[in-house]
């Protein structure tokens, strides 16, 4: 599923790009992965789907993490309690190389610029 309108988690993991098709049927979530024809069903506690994340300009904003300014970013997806951050370049998280990265909202600093204020959120 597009990951700039969908932020899906599945047993606590993003699983977002992995998803071709998803579909809540009878207090079950059914779920058709990439690649495979097969649909997998979870329990309606086991899935959390957000959508329509508000569109955060990454112009006039700055993202840090661990107060330092995160450089390379193309895109701020808000989806409430989680922020999707896209990037343009690679870079290297602790143990992992990310091209997009999801923060839980509190723990990202991010600073928006409107009209010569800066407001921390």
């Amino acid at each position: 599923m597009n990951p700039e309108k969908n932020l899906i988690f599945v047993k606590s993991e993003d699983k977002t790009e992995q998803i071709n098709h998803l579909e809540y049927d009878n207090g079950k979530w059914r779920i058709t992965y990439c690649g495979n024809a097969r649909s997998y069903t979870y329990s309606f506690s086991n899935v959390v789907w957000y959508r329509e994340p508000k569109v955060i300009n990454s112009e006039t904003s700055v993202v840090y993490e661990n107060n330092q300014p995160i450089s390379g970013v193309v895109k701020i997806l808000d989806f409430g309690e989680y922020i999707r951050i896209i990037l343009s370049i690679y870079r290297k998280s602790p143990s992992i190389w990310v091209l997009n990265a999801i923060f839980l909202t509190d723990i990202v600093k991010l600073f928006l610029q409107y009209g010569g204020l800066l407001n921390e959120r």
